[in-house]
């Protein structure tokens, strides 16, 4: 495994059009390197050095907590990331967008273990993990203001499986590969926001119950 320097991790950073404070850097490193040596015994991503795994997977948390400092007024959200797998987007997220309790819903056991070992090592406050299925997160906390979804469902399925978890004016946040439509049936389209990265174009989606 590549040695991780602030500096590299800044520079990297730079190459991917972000800029990096030192602290988040060296946040970002502790969390890369704690990844790196648990996914060497077990697949919990396809990266397998710390370049690749910057520039496939990490970079997404840093323009998602960008998004969500512009789009989300509510001062204390709760929020559910679901399917957080080895918490990417979420943890590093965390790092740069620190507003109300964020809870990170993994059903697969060993990604869960490993999610508790980071946030434990890089102690980020009002961050937990839900080691169980979406559904049972959705009876323990109270209707969430912010679901997050990578790859978890496909839209399709994933927004009439949380309509009912969401607060009346709660959103959905999507990461995908893909432009969101023109118009979805039952929601409104609130904001989009795309980025450039190695292997192509990345977007955002942030929706809305319409109101009835």
């Amino acid at each position: 495994m590549n040695s991780i320097s602030v500096e590299n991790t800044i520079r990297q950073g730079k190459q991917n059009g972000l800029n990096l404070s030192e602290q988040v850097a060296d946040k970002i490193n502790s969390y890369m390197a704690l990844l790196l040596k648990w996914n060497s015994k077990m697949n919990l991503v396809g990266a397998n050095d710390w370049k690749t795994l910057f520039d496939t997977l990490l970079v997404d948390s840093v323009h998602l907590a960008e998004f969500l400092k512009k789009n989300i007024k509510k001062s204390s959200p709760l929020t559910l990331d679901l399917g957080a797998g080895a918490g990417l987007p979420g943890i590093v997220l965390r790092m740069l967008w620190t507003d109300g309790e964020y809870h990170l819903v993994e059903l697969r056991e060993k990604r869960a273990i490993f999610m508790e070992q980071a946030l434990t090592q890089l102690n980020l406050e009002k961050t937990h993990v839900f080691a169980g299925r979406a559904e049972d997160a959705f009876t323990r906390y109270p209707k969430a203001d912010i679901i997050v979804s990578k790859a978890f469902m496909p839209w399709q399925k994933l927004l009439p499986f949380v309509d009912t978890a969401l607060a009346d004016d709660g959103l959905v946040v999507v990461l995908s590969n893909e432009q969101a439509p023109k118009e979805i049936t039952n929601w409104k389209i609130k904001d989009t926001s795309s980025y450039k990265m190695k292997l192509g174009k990345h977007y955002f989606w942030l929706l809305e119950k319409e109101q009835i």
